[in-house]
């Protein structure tokens, strides 16, 4: 009965019609980041262990961050104004972003963007306020007065927003994320240079980036599939790599053919999900390294100058160098599967590059020494689903510091994916005997708790995240969902209450009205406002059988039978078997007289979900 949450993709570009992005100080605060890691005492021109042709290069680290991979969401542990918070690197972010409940959250100020300007991106265009973070400190440097837009969907829970182009682009930009790192560089003098340094023994990708301007951000290239030549970008922020349907149609890849799968709907910046398809393609081709025979999302999107944008996916099977500084990409392959990471599997993964040998497995002379780095390359084994090494890592981790609670929820789920549900449960646990407002662990342990029947026990775990997390959290819409499925639907319905005018724009909203609206329904309370949140559910989310449905089983509960007649013969106009429809249908014409006709659509309900009369009894919606 309930819609679910779909693939997330953070891809965030600027819309030609916002106009120069100078305008919001881009340049002042580039200048103000370099100096204030200079300040810090960080060594600018420290010599690196380079394949070098010029004695004369010199390379020194501005910043290193840290990156934890969250699945495919390379996330950077920061403070704002002194709160710990998580931002997602996300190279396909024009400006760093943050999320409006999240900025409600901080108590930051609200300043003004130039007339007309707006960001564009997956699932529509939003118009973003300004704050300014009064410090912001990444891996150990002090920022002051760094600027943020504000506005568009959440990025996930665990996130505040994203680190975008204006920190991580201004000098050249290293992404080592299955080691668990993000480096800004500076190069002096290293024009002819062979900047990636690690690359020693390795098949190595130079590819040249594309110029669009003094003033973009964007890191656009070049590739090919299908032998097509398409013009990339590189987006960390994407959790997958995904092609849009106009170069798919280019490329010759269809979206009706046998072998392709509804890929479901994602979603990005905007305030609306947009179709996907998973399909297979011939040949993927970057630089010297090429990938046969694997499967690409294809995403109902036009846009005006990127075909493909590839995602974190690529990000965390590579070892990328972004040379600003020689208008250069610098790419080597570790191995395991490029797209649609798949399970283990036995022989060689699908996916992977049919052009050079696959490196020796984690080797590396920079091997993890402490507990965090350990945690770290076990959240990049497990985003791979190379949960043997991804175990031992954070085993590593846990016996170095057996204090820390996030380490132990790592491990869990890298046990869950196993299938090893003891030891899950048992590192579940410990991490909240550790911190007991652990509000990911405390979440995942009410799943397991309602999975395995202990009502009780899950609403334990509820009733804590809603006593600890401020009322704009994201995580109220999920905690919501959970609520009313364990039947406590005056608990769901408050959590829905705080979650809606926190996130106007919000790409999750539709799906949160519908929620609202069905549980409205199910407890035969409020049913104005329970119509109202379906009707505002259809306005974004105009077609979906669920919330038409919705609307109808409103109307039944009104004694308005006519009309919700009208709203279920729509909504299997949509989808023919939607069983609650089909039901609802059936009752609303056995209450007008019509009992046969009614007879024959439960009977039909029935066939598809032999439960649903159980639970139309339960909540007094049967004939």
């Amino acid at each position: 009965m309930h819609t679910r949450s779909c693939p997330t993709s953070a891809d965030i570009v600027l819309s030609a019609a916002s106009r120069p992005p100078e305008r919001i100080s881009m340049r002042p605060q580039n200048q103000l980041l370099r100096a204030a890691a200079l300040a810090a005492g960080v060594a600018l021109l420290s010599i690196m262990p380079l394949s070098a042709t010029s004695a004369d290069c010199k390379v020194g680290p501005l910043l290193e961050l840290p990156v934890s991979m969250n699945g495919l969401k390379p996330m950077i542990q920061s403070k704002i104004n002194g709160s710990d918070v998580q931002l997602i690197a996300d190279s396909g972010a024009f400006f760093s972003l943050l999320s409006p409940a999240s900025a409600a959250s901080l108590h930051l100020p609200r300043e003004t963007t130039p007339l007309g300007f707006y960001l564009q991106g997956v699932g529509g265009a939003v118009a973003p306020y300004l704050t300014t973070v009064k410090e912001l400190s990444l891996g150990g440097t002090s920022f002051k007065g760094v600027k943020f837009l504000v506005g568009g969907s959440e990025t996930g829970s665990e996130s505040v927003g994203v680190l975008g182009q204006n920190i991580l682009d201004f000098v050249d930009t290293e992404y080592d994320f299955s080691r668990g790192r993000l480096r800004l560089l500076q190069a002096v003098g290293c024009s002819k240079t062979n900047l990636a340094y690690w690359s020693r023994g390795l098949d190595l990708s130079i590819v040249d980036l594309d110029f669009i301007s003094e003033n973009s951000k964007a890191t656009i290239s070049s590739a090919y599939v299908n032998g097509v030549k398409l013009r990339v970008e590189l987006d960390s922020g994407s959790e997958e790599s995904l092609i849009t349907e106009r170069a798919a149609r280019h490329a010759g890849i269809r979206t009706d053919g046998p072998d392709v799968q509804m890929g479901g709907a994602i979603h990005g910046l905007g305030r609306y999900a947009v179709r996907s398809w998973i399909v297979p393609i011939k040949s993927f081709r970057v630089g010297g390294e090429e990938v046969r025979n694997t499967r690409l999302r294809v995403a109902d999107l036009d846009l005006a100058s990127i075909d493909m944008f590839v995602g974190a996916d690529f990000f965390l099977s590579h070892h990328i160098l972004v040379a600003n500084s020689q208008h250069r990409l610098y790419i080597t392959y570790n191995g395991g599967p490029v797209f649609k990471l798949p399970e283990p599997q036995t022989g060689p993964p699908a996916g992977s590059p049919t052009t050079q040998p696959t490196p020796p497995a984690a080797a590396s002379a920079e091997a993890a020494a402490d507990a965090a780095s350990f945690a770290r390359q076990g959240d990049a084994e497990s985003a791979r689903h190379d949960y043997e090494h991804a175990i031992s890592d954070l085993t590593r981790a846990c016996e170095l510091e057996p204090q820390n609670s996030d380490y132990f929820l790592a491990r869990s789920r890298a046990y869950s994916a196993t299938q090893e549900s003891a030891l899950a449960v048992a590192d579940l646990q410990h991490s909240i005997e550790l911190n007991s407002n652990n509000v990911t662990a405390l979440f995942e342990r009410a799943q397991l708790r309602r999975a395995q029947g202990d009502a009780t026990g899950a609403i334990t775990d509820l009733d804590a995240i809603d006593r600890i997390v401020p009322k704009e959290a994201d995580i109220r819409s999920a905690v919501g969902e959970l609520y009313g499925e364990l039947d406590r639907l005056d608990a769901a319905i408050a959590q829905f209450d705080q979650w809606i005018p926190a996130h106007p724009d919000d790409v999750k909203l539709a799906r949160t009205l519908t929620d609202r609206c069905w549980f409205r329904v199910l407890g035969n309370r409020d049913l104005d406002k329970a119509l109202d949140d379906c009707e505002r559910a259809d306005s974004r989310w105009p077609k979906v059988a669920v919330i038409v449905g919705g609307r109808g089983w409103v109307r039944l509960r009104l004694g308005q039978f006519d009309k919700a007649l009208n709203a279920f013969n729509t909504s299997l106009k949509l989808v023919p078997k939607e069983p609650w429809s089909l039901y609802g249908r059936g009752v609303a014409e056995i209450r007008k007289g019509s009992e046969q006709a009614g007879l024959a659509d439960i009977r039909a309900a029935l066939a598809l979900r032999p439960d649903i009369e159980q639970e139309a009894k339960k909540y007094g919606m049967s004939p």
